[in-house]
């Protein structure tokens, strides 16, 4: 009996050890949170610039004939890079603190193809919206940043958990879904970035971290 119990505790440690290698382990839920509520808070700030609702319908927050011309996009741009500047940088942080908390190297080779793989479809829906813009095509925006996200997401998921694909499936679906109803931009993007970043960071937290 004891020596069974010696086996099964040996395979486990083999098995943790082959995950480590094989899998980014030290990317946090509570960084996930923490980037839903930094796009919550950019919303926000769009919201109260602007004058407009979560749940109003509208011609697009980024079109011509809304009223507002173009001169609000700048903005628009601004806050959602800075959006994203921040939730990076809370990524980082949180994972970090998680990877010490394992005692993990957190900038290993892992985490650079995590980097590179997320990065490539992240600069290619960039430049894609950057097009989207220069064209006018102001609807397509929000739901081409979701799309790009959510491959970009199923891409990494392979180098770390699985839930961040199905997270990606869901950003992908919003993304379509916004293509074709446009008149809830704002709405759209912060229950991609903000609501289900943070269902997904609880998910996570709870699975993989709270025990």
């Amino acid at each position: 009996m004891k020596n069974s119990k010696e086996q099964l505790s040996t395979v486990n440690e083999i098995k943790i050890l082959m995950e480590r290698s094989s899998k980014f382990v030290s990317l946090s839920g509570i960084s996930g949170i923490a980037a839903g509520i930094s796009a919550f808070a950019g919303s926000l700030a769009v919201s109260i610039k602007f004058n407009i609702g979560f749940f109003e319908q509208s011609g697009g927050i980024m079109l011509s004939n809304s009223g507002q011309g173009t001169g609000n996009s700048p903005f628009i741009i601004v806050m959602a890079v800075l959006v994203f500047i921040i939730a990076l940088m809370l990524v980082i942080i949180f994972s970090y603190k998680n990877a010490k908390k394992k005692n993990l190297i957190f900038w290993d080779s892992m985490a650079k193809r995590v980097f590179i793989n997320h990065f490539i479809f992240l600069l290619t829906g960039g430049i894609f919206c950057l097009i989207l813009f220069y064209y006018g095509i102001y609807f397509l925006i929000v739901g081409s940043m979701l799309i790009f996200y959510g491959l970009a997401l199923i891409n990494v998921s392979k180098f770390t958990f699985n839930e961040i694909a199905q997270l990606g499936i869901l950003e992908i679906c919003l993304g379509f879904f916004s293509s074709f109803v446009t008149v809830y931009p704002l709405l759209i993007w912060v229950t991609g970035f903000g609501l289900l970043h943070i269902i997904y960071g609880i998910f996570v937290y709870i699975k993989y971290e709270k025990g």
